[in-house]
C-alpha cells in the first residue's frame, strides 16, 4: 500500500506541476498582452498629443482667419461708402456718397487707407493727398488771375 500512496502522491505532483505549467502559460499570454495593450495605450496617447497640437493649431488659424474677415467686412462698410468717379478737372478719384461731399486717393485706397484730398483752392483746381502727396486735377482749371499791379505813388517832381 505504501507503493500505490507513493505512486498517488507523484502522480499528483505531476499533475500539479502539468496545472503549473498550464498556469504559467496562461500568465505568459496575458503579460504579452498586457505589453501589447500597453505598447497600443502609448502609441494613442502619441496620437492623442498630435491630434491637441493640430486642434490648437487649426483654433489659432480659425481665429485668425476670424480676425481677417471682421478687418475685410469693416473695410468693406468703409469703402461702401465711397464711389469712384471722374471728376470735371479729370481725375479719377474716391467720392463720398454722402454729406460731407468730399474726395479720397484712389492709391491710399488700395493700401486700405482713407485719405482725403485736400482742396488747395487755386486757379489749377489741385487737390493733394496728404497721405501719398498726389496731386489730382479735382476742379476744372480755371483763367490764370491777372498779377494785381500795386502802383505807388511817387511823385516826378522833387
Amino acid at each position: 500500500m505504501g507503493n500505490i500512496k507513493d505512486v498517488i502522491d507523484l502522480l499528483t505532483q505531476l499533475a500539479n506541476r502539468v496545472e503549473d505549467r498550464q498556469v504559467a502559460i496562461e500568465l505568459n499570454e496575458i503579460q504579452r498582452l498586457i505589453i501589447g495593450l500597453q505598447s497600443e495605450q502609448a502609441d494613442l496617447h502619441e496620437t492623442n498629443v498630435k491630434l491637441r497640437e493640430e486642434l490648437f493649431e487649426v483654433k489659432t488659424e480659425n481665429n485668425r482667419l476670424s480676425v481677417e474677415i471682421a478687418q475685410n467686412d469693416a473695410w468693406k462698410d468703409q469703402i461702401d461708402k465711397y464711389e469712384l468717379i471722374t471728376t470735371e478737372g479729370g481725375a479719377t478719384v474716391y467720392q463720398y456718397k454722402s454729406d460731407p461731399v468730399h474726395y479720397a486717393c484712389p492709391s491710399c485706397m488700395s493700401k486700405r487707407e482713407i485719405q482725403i484730398l485736400q482742396n488747395q483752392r487755386t486757379y489749377t483746381g489741385r487737390f493733394i493727398c496728404p497721405g501719398c502727396s498726389v496731386a489730382f486735377p479735382v476742379n476744372v482749371v480755371q483763367k490764370r488771375p491777372k498779377p494785381k499791379v500795386i502802383r505807388s505813388l511817387r511823385s516826378s517832381r522833387y
